[in-house]
């Protein structure tokens, strides 16, 4: 067990884009290559943060006229491009990490990605093979916001009361659902109102 942010927990759980790994802002690129095809602009991709891409691409492909299959190929290859000049982790995240395994405590990844998107993002960020376990959107059944990511990564952990660090509404609402000790982190792309629902908001990971 570990105290973090005021709790003692056997387990954590850590969202990858936003929270472990800033990759949103290349996502964003991604993403507006893949729309610039078509002759379509992002507005507000904040408001996809949490959000998988598969629900972006019915979006996008409803206003495009094309279908979701070719639009999600066309942002998965320019994602692939962006990753290929690397994306960082936060610094307060693997300090993190690196605590809660000196600590001898489980420690997962769980993402709204797909198994491909989540695996090339920690790779590009120098983390492939850091976790043990990892869960994404194309090992469940619903994404979040329901809890089945979350589910199945504290049944691979084995570990009992476990904590989240999420940084969108969807995803504090996926562990919540799922029972989970909820942390937010602020990283400036929602109002703190909008994290709410967690147990606890902080700005910085190192605050724990």
């Amino acid at each position: 067990m570990i105290t973090l942010f005021g709790a003692q927990v056997g387990g954590v759980c850590l969202d990858c884009d936003g929270v472990l790994v800033d990759s949103e802002p290349v996502s964003e690129l991604a993403w507006s290559r893949a729309l610039a095809r078509f002759g379509i602009d992002v507005e507000r991709f904040d408001a996809w943060v949490g959000r998988t891409d598969a629900e972006i691409a019915r979006h996008y492909a409803a206003l495009i006229g094309t279908s979701p299959d070719e639009l999600a190929a066309a942002a998965d290859e320019a994602l692939a491009d962006e990753l290929t000049r690397g994306v960082e982790p936060f610094a307060d995240a693997v300090t993190l990490v690196d605590r809660v395994e000196a600590a001898g405590v489980p420690c997962a990844v769980v993402s709204n990605s797909s198994r491909r998107r989540l695996d090339r993002v920690l790779s590009a960020a120098g983390l492939a093979g850091r976790f043990s376990v990892t869960v994404s959107s194309s090992d469940v059944a619903l994404p979040k916001p329901a809890p089945d990511v979350y589910l199945r990564a504290v049944e691979l952990l084995g570990a009992d009361r476990c904590l989240a660090i999420e940084d969108s509404p969807t995803g504090v609402a996926a562990a919540r659902a799922a029972g989970l000790v909820v942390v937010a982190v602020d990283r400036g792309v929602f109002p703190p109102a909008e994290l709410s629902g967690a147990d606890r908001v902080v700005t910085d990971l190192g605050e724990g």
